[in-house]
């Protein structure tokens, strides 16, 4: 990362509003902290070209610092050759997650929401493997940086840690380590259990260590590092010590971002979750500096201190620092407040009330309502309310391959033909025989589009169940069809071998298909086929 100095002649216009042009007429200039159009030019503060001033603006010696470059979409763990220049630094592999593809381990959910895109790493600290606990078995990711880190000079690296909960993601200190050498990479090649590069023969060195810790978030970590011989390639991980732990442990990491400890100065730092009443934002604080804050490029009324407390909501913020009669621009920090969404689907007897976000409901229907999360975003609910119409009645359910039905507060996953007592808040028992079945489809493995009239498309038979998403990716991992439609079915989907009007060539590729029934929760399916010309 530099700072990339951009100058535009420019008039300090907060100090002279007045400029006069060759007539010696005077003509009002900008002033560029009072959130108005001074000179009447429909222009307001940093959107006028009288207010442009150096922009100091943060890069990573990191290569894909955030894992969104991709090589391809990843299927399975262990795929982190698909996040762009990452590699596998060690025998012990790490994983690789992208929402393209596969989102990890059920056992260990990841917290939400994502710091930076929708990629990110996960990683072990010692491994359980029949109640034994490995302490070596430490996974680490590597990678070449973009230019080398020069000897003696001060840097630092901001990262974000992910925890799932206390029980698999205890208190962990990470390491950065460095090497001369990008053929140093992977280390501990064939030895899965060799630990951290320090017990490597390739000249690894420690370049520094930070506790971090949490329970289901993200934690915003900052090490500043050093080093006496210039650092061509780099592996994150856990530390060399031994770790002794009775149960399996993970953690998961994103947006690495290394350069020099002065850059980092006019960088501005989120401190707290966005939809945090709290939520605020910083820079470093220089002796002697004016500071202003703005969104959207006009000035924040009476924010001219380091620290902003974002009382102004979502918006592109700013701060301007004006230090010995010059003027510097922080890069702009995004501000957004995520909307999350979640399903449900409730079955009550008749004569029963089901309380949905403070409504009382009595009916079959489909409902949704907006309410807040712990962290405070705003969040749609949709709720599917079945009301049974009689005390003793059937109930015939078709579930896909995969899924399960919630009921009664019992989870149903099997075919059968089961009896289910149901006891509403307003004490009527219904006796309710439920006929579960399951609904089959298939899926063609080949398809040849070459206009014959004979299985010129790829479709989906067998299944009208709707809410289906179906991609379709390239060997490499590009999107090469994507259907999607609110109420469409399985057997409507289909694919004719074109990406964005021109044919795609022959070969293997991979498809995801997402479904969503009427009474589960969902299933994703996914496969490849083969396409023939």
């Amino acid at each position: 990362m530099r700072i990339i100095w951009v100058v535009i002649s420019v008039v300090l216009s907060w100090q002279a509003p007045f400029v006069s042009n060759e007539q010696g007429v005077q003509k009002q200039l900008e002033v560029c902290d009072n959130a108005l159009d001074d000179d009447g030019d429909g222009l307001i503060d940093l959107l006028d070209p009288d207010c442009q001033c150096a922009i100091a603006e943060t890069r990573s010696l990191i290569p894909n610092p955030s894992f969104e470059e991709l090589r391809c979409c990843p299927q399975n763990q262990a795929e982190l050759d698909c996040a762009g220049s990452w590699l596998q630094a060690s025998e012990a592999t790490t994983d690789f997650m992208h929402q393209c593809g596969w989102n990890g381990w059920s056992a260990f959910p990841v917290p939400q929401p994502i710091p930076d895109g929708e990629g990110f790493v996960g990683f072990r600290n010692g491994r359980v493997v029949q109640d034994v606990f490995y302490p070596n078995w430490k996974e680490y990711l590597g990678t070449c940086l973009t230019e080398p880190m020069e000897a003696g000079v001060n840097y630092r690296i901001r990262f974000e840690v992910g925890f799932t909960d206390t029980l698999n993601s205890p208190p962990i200190d990470i390491a950065f380590f460095g090497n001369t050498s990008c053929s140093a990479l992977p280390f501990g090649v064939d030895n899965p259990d060799i630990g951290c590069p320090l017990q490597d023969t390739t000249a690894w060195i420690e370049l520094g260590v930070i506790e971090s810790e949490g329970k289901g978030n993200w934690s915003q970590e900052v090490l500043d590092i050093r080093s006496d011989q210039p650092i061509r390639a780099i592996v994150i991980g856990p530390s060399c010590d031994e770790f002794s732990y009775p149960f399996d442990t993970y953690y998961f990491l994103d947006d690495l971002v290394l350069d020099e400890r002065s850059d980092f100065d006019f960088e501005v730092r989120a401190l707290g979750h966005p939809c945090d009443p709290n939520f605020a934002l910083e820079v470093t604080a220089t002796p002697g500096a004016m500071y202003q804050w703005y969104r959207d490029g006009i000035a924040v009324p009476g924010a001219i201190q380091p620290k902003l407390s974002v009382q102004t909501g979502p918006g592109d913020y700013q701060v301007r620092v004006i230090q010995d009669g010059n003027c510097k621009l922080s890069g702009r920090y995004e501000h957004r407040l995520p909307e999350l969404q979640g399903a449900m689907n409730r079955l009550i007897c008749q004569g029963a009330v089901f309380d949905f976000l403070g409504t009382e409901l009595q009916e079959t229907g489909f409902y949704s309502g907006w309410t807040k999360n712990k962290e405070g975003c705003d969040s749609l609910v949709m709720l599917d309310l079945q009301v049974l119409d009689q005390l003793y009645g059937t109930m015939d359910v078709k579930l896909l391959p995969g899924e399960s039905l919630e009921f009664a507060d019992q989870v149903f996953s099997r075919k059968g033909t089961f009896e289910v007592l149901l006891s509403s808040k307003l004490g009527c028992d219904s006796l309710v025989e439920l006929n579960i079945s399951q609904q089959d489809f298939y899926v063609p493995n080949a398809f040849s589009p070459n206009g014959d009239g004979i299985n010129d498309y790829f479709n989906i038979f067998g299944a009208e169940m709707p809410f289906s998403e179906l991609r379709i990716f390239s060997r490499w991992g590009e999107l090469v069809h994507h259907s999607s439609a609110e109420g469409a079915t399985l057997d409507e989907m289909q694919w004719d071998g074109r990406w964005k009007g021109q044919t795609v060539p022959e070969g293997t590729y991979t498809y995801l298909l997402k479904v969503r029934s009427r009474y589960g929760q969902g299933v994703s399916y996914s496969g490849t086929i083969l396409l023939i010309r």
